[in-house]
Parts: C-alpha cells; sequence; structure tokens
C-alpha cells in the first residue's frame, strides 16, 4: 500500500508518541527498501529539529490519494551533499485517514 502511494516531494507531519500538541512538518526525499525512507530534517523557526533516534512517532503523509498514517522509529541522521536528512523506518501497516465526520 505504501509504495503506491507515497512518492519523493509528499508531505508528511510528524507527532511525538505522547505529545500530540508539537508537529514538526518535512519532506519526503527518497523512498528506500521496504518500510524505509529518507525525509528531510525538519526546521522549525529557522533550526533544524534532530529528532531522537531509536524513538516513537506517529507520521502523517499528504499523498494525491489521501492522508494516510504510521507509527515510525527514527533510524540514524545524516548530511548529503548539503542537505541534512533523517532515515526512518515503518513500523505498522499504515492506515487512511479522514478529515470530515460525514460524507457530502
Amino acid at each position: 500500500m505504501f509504495f503506491k502511494h507515497v512518492k519523493i516531494g509528499d508531505r508528511l507531519e510528524i507527532y511525538e508518541e505522547n505529545k500530540k500538541d508539537i508537529v514538526y512538518a518535512s519532506q519526503v526525499e527518497e523512498v528506500k527498501e521496504k518500510r524505509a525512507l529518507v525525509i528531510h530534517m525538519p526546521i522549525s523557526f529557522g533550526q533544524y529539529i534532530k529528532l531522537k533516534e531509536k524513538n516513537k512517532y506517529t507520521v502523517i503523509f499528504f499523498t494525491d490519494s489521501g492522508l494516510l498514517r504510521y507509527e515510525a522509529v527514527i533510524e540514524k541522521h545524516k548530511v548529503e551533499d548539503g542537505f541534512n536528512l533523517t532515515e526512518i523506518k515503518l513500523n505498522s501497516n499504515g492506515e487512511r485517514m479522514q478529515r470530515r465526520e460525514f460524507f457530502r
């Protein structure tokens, strides 16, 4: 399901496990092997946010086919060609999300 919908350039939001009010925005840089991908390191107020490795996060992808939610773990951070990147691994099967409580 994941590789059919998520592509390079898709926007995503990252939520910490226990802090649903803190949101980090990012973008997909590379879709790697099974359940792994590389994203741009989130930026907040002009500063890079280095998310804690091995912590659990909820990731919501904004795709052309709708919203997808996954549980993820930060694998590592790296700098490649001047870009600050973060590798994440998805731990759940994912689920579609709906913004409205009803259909029109």
